[in-house]
C-alpha cells in the first residue's frame, strides 16, 4: 500500500498592504507549528531552530511578498510607482510582529528571488553558508537584538497596515486526494485546456471544500 503523501502547508495568510486607501503591495505568510526540516550537512536553518534531528520550532514563512510597480497610474497617467519608499521593510517589520503574535518568536524565513537577497540582508536575514550572501535561496531571521535593529532602522513605518487576514489551516491536507479532485473537474480532450493558473485556482478551491473557507484572524 502506497504512503499518503501529506504536505503541511501550515495555516496560510494572505494580506493586501495599505498606505491609508492605498494598496501599495502583498504578502502571503504561512504559519508553520512544527516544520519537518533535517539538520547536518546543507542544513539551511540554524541549529538553534531545531526541536530535534528533522523537526523545526514554530516559524513563520513568507511565501509572496512585494510592493506595487508600474502596473497603475494617476490621473496624469503617470506611473504610480511604491518600490524604494520603504514599504518593503515595513511589510517585513508586521511579518515579524505576526510572528510573535502566532507563537513563532520572530523567526522567519523567505526564497528570496533574483535581486532580492541583498534587500532582505539589510533587514537583518542570513544564510547559513555566508558566500551566497545576496543571492537567491532560503533567508532566515534569527530574532537577535542585532537583527530586529536592522529591521527597525529608521524606526518602525506607522502608515502600513494590512487587511484583515484570512487564514487556513491546511497542516492535514493530503495531496493525493486534491490531485485526484482536480483531475476529475479538468476537461476532457475535446474540451478547451485550462491555464496553469486556473488549476492553480482549482487547487486551492479544493483545499478549502476540504478545510473550511478563510475566516477572520
Amino acid at each position: 500500500m502506497t504512503e499518503e503523501l501529506n504536505i503541511d502547508f501550515g495555516e496560510i495568510y494572505d494580506f493586501d498592504m495599505k498606505d491609508g486607501d492605498e494598496t501599495v503591495g502583498n504578502i502571503a505568510v504561512s504559519v508553520h507549528k512544527q516544520k519537518e526540516e533535517f539538520r547536518g550537512e546543507n542544513q539551511v536553518y540554524p541549529d538553534s531552530w531545531f526541536i530535534d534531528d528533522k523537526h523545526l520550532k514554530p516559524i513563520l514563512e513568507i511565501d509572496g511578498f512585494g510592493t506595487c510597480g508600474f502596473s497603475e497610474v494617476d490621473d496624469s497617467g503617470n506611473p504610480i510607482v511604491y518600490q524604494g519608499k520603504g514599504y518593503g521593510r515595513a511589510g517585513l517589520q508586521r511579518a515579524y510582529e505576526i510572528s510573535l503574535e502566532k507563537g513563532c518568536e520572530g523567526r522567519m524565513e523567505v526564497y528570496a528571488t533574483w535581486g532580492a537577497g541583498s534587500f532582505y540582508e539589510h533587514c537583518g536575514f542570513a544564510c547559513m553558508d555566508n558566500k551566497n550572501r545576496g543571492h537567491p535561496g532560503i533567508k532566515y531571521f534569527e530574532p537577535t537584538k542585532e537583527n530586529i535593529a536592522k529591521l527597525y532602522k529608521g524606526g518602525r513605518n506607522e502608515t502600513l497596515s494590512l487587511q484583515p487576514a484570512n487564514v487556513m489551516d491546511c497542516s492535514g491536507v493530503n495531496l493525493d486526494d486534491l490531485l485526484a479532485e482536480i483531475e476529475d473537474q479538468s476537461p476532457t480532450s475535446d474540451e478547451p485546456q485550462v491555464s496553469d493558473n486556473k488549476i492553480n485556482i482549482d487547487f486551492m478551491n479544493c483545499i478549502k471544500q476540504k478545510h473550511g473557507q478563510f475566516g477572520s484572524r
